[in-house]
């Protein structure tokens, strides 16, 4: 097989133009909330993938699933983008204009990016479905075509000029003016955007970074975990945001930012967790949340009979639900503060939910509108395979020691983490020092709230030089232990004791401490 077509300056005139395209797509995802084509189509794979699948991928990539599937479908998106160019520089070495091509080419990228990308997203044509509507979505996709356009069709009108075909003076300076102009602008776009999504989209928590210390009973802002479906995250100005509650209500009604601010607050406690946590993970945090009942939102615009969820729709086009009588909870809240400041942009600014002992993919963030159905509502990752329910499932993890690490003989040694139950409380935490055999308790500090986790903490002194597995185990608020038996995260969240082996040495002492005890003596 010959791949000639490499050197061919249509193909690299595309594989720039694919490049470019891409860096408006995130760039005008981000600016005008426009569907990002890489992002619908990933997010279409997890819907179609089967739940199995799905959960082998994303055990073994973990936070790596999401970044890598996007890389791979600009990839792909970059490479066919080569082969279209190859194809416009053969109608252009038959002598068509290149003023028939442009237009030609920029009309006929619209037109699959609207009536067949889109709707293969799942946002159907140009993207109506969509937070951002038909009309952006039309204008955003025909910057992007444009964009596109102008790039393979300069690259292969100046590679032609090259050539030796003759060209019309006036089309050679806005060729020129396009190549010097178009590319350099897109491509810083296109790096920050594109590497600001791969890197922070999802971060797991700092528990802690020091051996030897419990984590804070509260989750630094910096070190509190984020998850997003996104590739580019919404940014929200609360000058402009509603709130919108409609559906199965006696009065559609709205809410600025103002009122929101203005109606009496409730602060509270909650541990907040990642359905996709695995036994011992770090997709934990807890915090300090500020706002309003979502109660006081609904009885408001009043809730007719027969409702069985409220749906919670956000700028991103995520959804999820939770039942009608879990939403009139005291403790189910409109959240706009973290820890006592502004709730940050890549936790849900301006408003996200807090519903205590559900996982985190029930928290949404970014809300822009409520609304109370009367059937079971299937959110973005019950669509995946993901439980509807999602209550907590019990969990314990071993922050110290360091897994593989060294600790000393008969010296004390911390060892301690931090467990959770949902909303159930934590009575009772164990130790095991002989990889489960027999089990001792450790010390359980007061939980913060009935839906924080606990600190926990056990002095172990070893008395010998040896290897041993650590185990922990949690008791609910009524003395239900954890699951043990090890389950995988999806559907309904992972189970099993968390683990560490260490191993107990005497330690020699440093150079310069014998030096300073030297010194003393004398």
């Amino acid at each position: 097989m010959s791949f000639d077509f490499i050197r061919r300056p249509g193909f690299y005139s595309g594989l720039i133009a694919g490049v470019l395209a891409t860096a408006v797509m995130i760039a005008l995802g981000d600016l005008w909330r426009a569907p990002v084509v890489p992002q619908m189509l990933s997010d279409r794979m997890t819907a179609i993938i089967p739940v199995e699948t799905f959960g082998q991928i994303l055990g073994f990539l973990e936070s790596w699933a999401k970044p890598l599937a996007f890389a791979g479908i600009v990839l792909g998106q970059v490479i066919v983008s080569g082969f279209i160019g190859l194809a416009t520089e053969n109608i252009m070495r038959r002598g068509t204009s290149p003023w028939l091509v442009l237009p030609g080419l920029i009309g006929a990228v619209w037109l699959m990016l609207g009536l067949v990308m889109a709707p293969l997203g799942g946002l159907g044509i140009f993207a109506m479905d969509s937070t951002a509507g038909a009309s952006n979505a039309m204008l955003a996709f025909f910057v992007i075509a444009g964009v596109f356009g102008v790039a393979i069709v300069t690259g292969v009108f100046s590679a032609l000029e090259r050539d030796g075909v003759e060209i019309d003076p006036g089309r050679r300076r806005f060729m020129r003016w396009a190549t010097l102009g178009v590319p350099a602008v897109i491509s810083v776009a296109y790096l920050g955007r594109f590497m600001d999504g791969l890197a922070t989209r999802s971060q797991p928590t700092g528990l802690t970074d020091t051996e030897g210390e419990l984590p804070p009973a509260i989750t630094p802002l910096g070190d509190f975990y984020t998850v997003s479906k996104n590739v580019v995250d919404p940014t929200v100005n609360a000058d402009n945001w509603i709130l919108v509650v409609d559906g199965e209500v006696e009065t559609d009604i709205g809410f600025t930012y103002d009122d929101i601010l203005e109606m009496e607050s409730v602060t509270q406690v909650t541990t907040l967790e990642c359905i996709s946590n695995t036994v011992g993970g770090e997709y934990i945090s807890n915090g300090e949340w500020t706002g309003v009942p979502l109660r006081a939102i609904l009885e408001r615009a009043g809730v007719r009979d027969g409702v069985v969820d409220v749906a919670l729709h956000a700028e991103d086009d995520y959804s999820d639900s939770i039942t009608l009588e879990k939403a009139m909870s005291d403790d189910v809240i409109l959240a706009y503060q973290l820890n006592g400041q502004q709730l940050p942009d890549q936790h849900g600014f301006p408003l996200r939910l807090v519903v205590p002992g559900i996982y985190g993919m029930k928290h949404v963030k970014w809300i822009n509108r409520i609304e109370p159905v009367g059937e079971v509502y299937t959110g973005y990752w019950q669509e995946r395979g993901w439980s509807d329910e999602a209550p907590v499932l019990t969990m314990s993890k071993i922050v110290t020691p360091f897994y593989q690490s060294n600790v000393p003989v008969g010296e004390p040694t911390l060892i301690g983490g931090v467990a959770y139950s949902g909303d159930r409380g934590i009575s009772q935490v164990e130790v095991s020092l002989d990889s489960g055999q027999t089990w001792v308790d450790a010390e359980v500090e007061d939980a913060l709230s009935d839906s924080s986790w606990v600190r926990w903490s056990y002095d172990w002194v070893p008395e010998e030089e040896h290897s041993t597995w650590i185990y922990a185990r949690a008791y609910e608020g009524d003395g239900t232990p954890q699951i043990e038996e090890e389950q995988s995260a999806l559907p309904d969240g992972s189970t099993g004791l968390h683990d560490v082996v260490v191993t107990a040495v005497y330690m020699e002492e440093d150079d310069d401490d014998l030096e300073d005890d030297d010194a003393g003596s004398a």
